[in-house]
């Protein structure tokens, strides 16, 4: 009889032959989509090289600080947020999504308005006062994920199939599952931290803010529901 681990290896044989040829790992750490919390399992499997911008590091000190991804080996994964305008992703290591045969890239999603929630309550937290209500919030800067790879409604899915594994937020544990089995890491106990103190969530917003954001935020739902898509066919 099979076991668990040989059927997970068999499932995501496509991971396990893109792994066998991208020998460097890349995490693209999207904000409050599990990033943090899943760094903890990150150095317990890898050797990993932190690449997080300073929110006053000048531009010069940003060029500095970038890593030579010569010097990277299998055992290594770089992580960053590479999350603004000149330190996208495909800005500073341009490579990576250009040479895919030498990396394995992946990165966690997780639904809009949620994560919008969530990065209004961080924010609360580390300010400890804003200027702006948590409806003003939600209504700035439409399309938070998108704006990260960055994408657009006419590439989206040809970006995000750069990544040879998307995981899903609110699928956390069984992403992270098979990752693991994709990657032939240990499985181990999911830490959770930087997480948030909420007052509010999307189940007391009223129905009339909720499809407003939906409305404001339609490039990052289809962004959204491409990557749940993507994830539940790796299993269909």
């Amino acid at each position: 009889m099979l076991s668990v681990y040989t059927k997970l290896k068999a499932f995501y044989k496509w991971g396990f032959d893109s792994f066998q040829s991208h020998p460097v790992h890349v995490f693209h750490h999207i904000p409050k989509c599990g990033g943090t919390s899943f760094r903890r399992i990150l150095v317990r499997w890898f050797d990993v090289a932190l690449d997080y911008r300073d929110h006053n590091d000048s531009a010069a000190q940003l060029e500095a600080s970038k890593k030579d991804l010569q010097k990277l080996r299998r055992t290594n994964c770089l992580a960053g947020h590479w999350d603004i305008e000149g330190y996208h992703l495909k800005d500073r290591y341009p490579q990576i999504l250009e040479q895919k045969e030498n990396y394995f890239l992946f990165t966690f999603v997780r639904d809009p308005l949620d994560l919008k929630i969530s990065l209004y309550f961080y924010e609360l937290k580390v300010r400890k006062k804003l200027p702006y209500t948590l409806e003003e919030r939600l209504f700035s800067s439409p399309n938070y994920l998108a704006r990260r790879f960055p994408c657009t409604a006419d590439n989206y899915k040809d970006v995000l199939n750069r990544y040879d594994f998307i995981g899903i937020m609110e699928q956390y544990e069984e992403s992270v599952r098979r990752l693991a089995a994709i990657l032939g890491k240990k499985e181990l106990a999911l830490p959770h931290v930087n997480k948030s103190e909420r007052t509010t969530d999307v189940n007391g917003l009223s129905q009339e803010i909720v499809e407003k954001f939906k409305h404001h935020n339609q490039l990052d739902y289809d962004l959204y529901r491409f990557c749940r898509q993507r994830f539940d066919q790796t299993l269909s």
